[in-house]
């Protein structure tokens, strides 16, 4: 069953998506609204890279401990990765549209069993939770990083802390500063939200398209039996046979080495074959896509993540606890979600081989045999993205990623107390 509606696409994200300047469209201010928006958030995005540059070179020029700037090199590393990974998506926005076209036009949405029918809902469930989840958190986490220095501290401060060169006592340019770094970082923050939900989504419903494919293979045999007239409940009281299958009826034997079952068993075997081939493809497209993201993002939060870990470790006040804290679980949690549905990717589509031996494929036709043959050795190697074809994106990568910044957080607090001596 094909899906008829962009529901299954996750339709926030959709939405969100087609209403972003991710996808130019063709009418013509919906144009003029994709590249003018394009500009403000490259150029907002590269100025507050080169203050943060700036402010990192006076600071290294007065001598002053890393733990001062350490905040400067996150906004740094932060404001970098978002503008490289939204750049990728506005430069490749044809080819993201066209996987999204490719899940509306080739994605089920439920099998075709015709005995034990199941759908995708909880998959569907599961990409609009964490997507809102993710959504919800980002956005909590940017805004205590944002206000939490300026409430806290009494005086007037800057969000990010960084302006080159910042007059305390001028307030027009102050209100000024304010207003255009809490417009950038959320402008930049919206679209890094954008890219996360294109990923989670694709990759849990291409996940759940493996897990309906599994359900086809198990139950394949016993739904050309029903094709073929048998009673719902003798096809179910011969599934439930287990081990005492050869003992079955002589009815049903004879009609599994009949003529019309073969090519009703072999006609739906095939089609999903086909479904599978068309699916291994999607999977290719969408990881010669995501794979250069993931490598900027894995690396950017890598960096990110042991500079404020860095910093909780340092932290003077209450404000830059406070921030540092939100950021760094923020941070993990992205980290854990991005890896967790790679992992669903790779589990359900692992599942497919040992799917081919739950059904009677002893009882079946030669041809059967043949295409079980193939489809068997199709199936040894499970789908999966990868950061950069370097690592896939799996749980054992995310806990490589949690030692790598223990390992540096360790590296550079020693470094910062020798400075300090």
């Amino acid at each position: 069953m094909k899906i008829k509606s962009e529901r299954f696409v996750h339709y926030v994200t959709f939405k969100i998506i087609a209403f972003s300047p991710l996808n130019k469209g063709d009418h013509f201010l919906y144009k003029i609204w994709f590249y003018l928006y394009r500009t403000v958030s490259v150029i907002n995005g590269l100025t507050v890279i080169s203050l943060a540059v700036k402010e990192i070179q006076f600071s290294i020029h007065t001598g002053v401990r890393f733990s001062d700037y350490s905040k400067s090199v996150v906004v740094l590393a932060v404001y970098i990765s978002l503008v490289l990974k939204t750049d990728y998506y506005y430069i490749f926005d044809k080819t993201h549209m066209e996987l999204v076209e490719k899940v509306k036009k080739l994605f089920r949405t439920e099998s075709d069993t015709k005995l034990n029918e199941r759908d995708l809902k909880d998959y569907i469930h599961s990409a609009d939770f964490l997507s809102a989840f993710w959504v919800i958190s980002t956005m909590i986490g940017t805004q205590i990083y944002m206000l939490i220095p300026v409430v806290l501290s009494g005086k007037w401060s800057l969000p990010l802390d960084i302006w080159y060169p910042f007059d305390e006592n001028d307030k027009g340019l102050y209100v000024a500063t304010y207003a255009f770094q809490i417009f950038t970082h959320n402008l930049l923050v919206f679209n890094f939200i954008i890219t996360d939900m294109f990923f989670i989504t694709m990759s849990l419903i291409t996940s759940s398209q493996f897990k309906l494919i599994v359900w086809e293979y198990e139950y394949m045999c016993y739904t050309a039996l029903l094709d073929c007239g048998i009673p719902k409940s003798e096809v179910l009281a011969f599934k439930n046979d287990g081990d005492k299958r050869m003992r079955t009826t002589r009815k049903i034997q004879e009609i599994m080495q009949s003529e019309s079952y073969a090519r009703k068993l072999n006609g739906k075997f095939i089609d999903m074959i086909q479904f599978q081939s068309e699916l291994a493809r999607f999977c290719d497209d969408l990881e010669r896509f995501i794979s250069p993201v993931m490598l900027i993002t894995i690396l950017a939060t890598i960096f990110h993540a042991t500079i404020l870990a860095f910093t909780f470790i340092s932290a003077e006040t209450v404000s830059d606890l406070i921030t540092s804290v939100s950021y760094v679980v923020l941070t993990l949690i992205h980290i854990f979600v991005t890896n967790f549905v790679g992992q669903q990717l790779i589990n359900h589509s692992s599942q497919l081989n040992g799917s081919l031996y739950d059904c009677p494929w002893y009882l079946c036709n030669r041809k059967f045999l043949k295409l079980f043959k193939f489809v068997h050795l199709r199936s040894q190697e499970c789908a999966y993205l990868t950061i950069g074809k370097f690592a896939p994106v799996n749980v054992q990568t995310f806990m490589q990623i949690i030692k790598s910044c223990v390992s540096y957080l360790t590296v550079l607090r020693c470094m910062d107390q020798k400075k300090a001596l």
